[in-house]
């Protein structure tokens, strides 16, 4: 299993207009398990083109949009992605929301 962690991210993200004017920073970590060599420079230029290449709602749909991108290029047996949003405006302190999506080559589909 390869990790790469802490993907610092900026696309325009939220669920009010207002929230989405301006890019903020996500953060993703994508562990992959493949039977074939993965080139670590091209999952990150993939992760970053699909997310800095557009517009979200939620970090669910972020998550949804890699964990289906990645399963389509690389053919993993296993493939985990998360997604945070630091400093979420939702009325109180917290250090992030996160969303995560596991994909397990066997089952076909994604535990969402």
């Amino acid at each position: 299993m390869l990790t790469i962690s802490g993907i610092k991210l900026y696309t325009n993200i939220g669920i009010s207009e207002e929230e989405r004017k301006e890019k903020r920073e996500i953060d993703a970590d994508v562990s992959i398990d493949a039977d074939n060599f993965v080139d670590l420079k091209e999952v990150y230029s993939l992760i970053k083109d699909t997310v800095e290449g557009s517009a979200y709602t939620l970090i669910e749909d972020v998550a949804k949009r890699l964990l289906s991108v990645l399963v389509d290029v690389y053919k993993p047996n296993t493939l985990t992605v998360k997604v945070r949003k630091p400093n979420p405006p939702i009325g109180g302190r917290v250090d992030y929301i996160e969303c995560e999506l596991v994909y397990r080559g066997d089952t076909k589909t994604p535990n969402l």
